[in-house]
């Protein structure tokens, strides 16, 4: 049995909280971006969305009560649901109760003939977005947890896992116990990687704090041993990423453009042709800026335009600006001085990455040429800007992720990993026309752009 906890100081919060929540619920089952708390004449619906793919929407009533909720509830829900009928597309009605149903409320829904609705319990939840790639399951949180417990062979895993929602994202609680108590926990991000020792002790008193007890429980996120890595070795790991970065994004060859014979088979330096771009937001003002205004006004952004547009000779120009500083001064765009670790992916080569998790995504920037030679000490380097929030991701083609549960996914983990880590940075370039997934971001994203000359 899996129980959820949702806590946050405020009321308004843990209502923020529980929204977001349900949103990458229903992301998970296949629908695009919710709309929450409508309000409506004599009614209102906590959350409506449309699939994806298909011609059919979803409304959903979500209950986060301490007691299983009964019929009476969901007859009321039922007629706000015939009222919301819509002849465009199939309306599916989904109760959401994180605390279940009473046995005669099931009964009820059983026998009921007309506008049927499916319920969910609060484990039925949790499969939902093991299934849909937001969490990762608990058989592969407990495994990851018993790696933090080194020789503590006389602990025993407590089966009942606990998924914490915090501010930071979705947390799994392993404990393990002693004597049938309670002695120690791990705490595991929704993407599988252990929480840092701070933010794990972070979330513990949040947790004393929600359930009104002094938790006696030892933390085994502050037990991981790790190399001591020296300043030298990480200034020379972060020197092989920038020669990584300066050697995929650094220079551009004119294949396939009218170009003398000689000149086109060179690599010229980006700096040598580019041209700073700007940006058009896609309002009724239709307001155009600089992309380094942008960038510099709002660190996360969607960047739309048609193939061949730019997009990606930009995401060049903007990874290698903070790769080296020197080159960010040699053209005046405008770019913020910022002193980001842009970690740069290129949709197209991730493949079987694209339904993994964020920690894998790293994992294997960490393992291209010439990094490898120094991945432990640029991971170590990764892991404490992402703590302190001098990521810069810079995400190449979304578009070109042709599967659209592949493409879902990535999306998942990116917002993830975003929620996880409120002060990262991110650029995601796409076609226009497939801005939804983009969206699909949710509050992950200031802006949207559109290219202009």
């Amino acid at each position: 049995m899996t129980s959820i906890h949702i806590f946050h100081k405020g009321t308004n919060e843990r209502g923020d909280l529980f929204a977001r929540l349900m949103s990458d619920l229903f992301v998970a089952l296949g629908y695009g971006v919710s709309r929450l708390n409508i309000h409506k004449s004599g009614r209102e619906i906590d959350l409506s969305a449309r699939h994806r793919l298909e011609q059919r929407k979803a409304i959903a009533e979500c209950k986060a009560t301490n007691t299983p909720v009964g019929g009476s509830d969901l007859n009321k829900f039922v007629g706000a649901l015939d009222a919301e009928s819509d002849k465009s597309a199939l309306t599916e009605g989904y109760f959401i109760s994180l605390s279940g149903f009473t046995e005669t409320a099931i009964e009820q829904e059983l026998g009921r003939k007309k506008t049927k609705l499916c319920l969910l319990t609060g484990e039925r939840v949790v499969d939902e977005l093991v299934q849909g790639r937001i969490l990762v399951s608990k058989e592969r949180a407990t495994e990851i947890a018993g790696r933090l417990c080194g020789t503590q062979q006389q602990f025993e895993l407590d089966l009942n896992l606990e998924l914490l929602v915090h501010e930071r994202g979705l947390v799994w609680a392993v404990f393990y116990t002693q004597g049938k108590q309670r002695t120690h926990v791990a705490l595991i991000h929704a993407d599988g990687t252990p929480l840092a020792a701070g933010l794990a002790a972070q979330i513990i008193g949040a947790y004393a704090e929600y359930t009104g007890t002094d938790s006696d429980a030892i933390c085994l996120n502050r037990s991981q041993t790790t190399k001591c890595i020296s300043s030298e070795e990480r200034a020379h790991a972060l020197t092989l990423y920038q020669q990584y970065v300066v050697n995929e994004c650094g220079t551009i060859q004119l294949d396939g453009l009218p170009a003398d014979s000689d000149v086109g088979s060179r690599r010229l330096m980006l700096e040598a042709l580019f041209v700073p771009l700007h940006l058009d937001l896609p309002d009724k003002e239709r307001t155009r800026v600089a992309a380094g205004t942008a960038l510099t006004e709002f660190s996360r952004i969607a960047l739309l335009a048609a193939p061949g547009g730019g997009k990606s000779t930009l995401l060049k120009r903007i990874a290698v600006a903070y790769a080296d500083p020197t080159r960010r001064l040699q053209i005046d765009d405008l770019l913020p001085d910022r002193k980001w670790l842009p970690l740069f992916f290129r949709c197209r080569e991730l493949r079987g990455l694209t339904r993994s998790s964020f920690a894998d995504l790293t994992e294997a920037l960490c393992n291209r040429e010439p990094v490898r030679q120094a991945a432990e000490a640029f991971k170590k380097e990764i892991d404490d800007a992402l703590t302190e929030g001098r990521v810069l991701l810079l995400v190449d083609g979304l578009d070109e992720i042709g599967d659209p549960g592949d493409r879902a996914s990535f999306v998942c983990t990116l917002r993830t990993a975003l929620l996880a880590y409120p002060d990262t940075a991110i650029v995601v370039t796409s076609r226009s026309g497939i801005s939804s997934r983009c969206r699909a971001l949710g509050s992950g994203l200031h802006h949207r752009y559109a290219f202009s000359v």
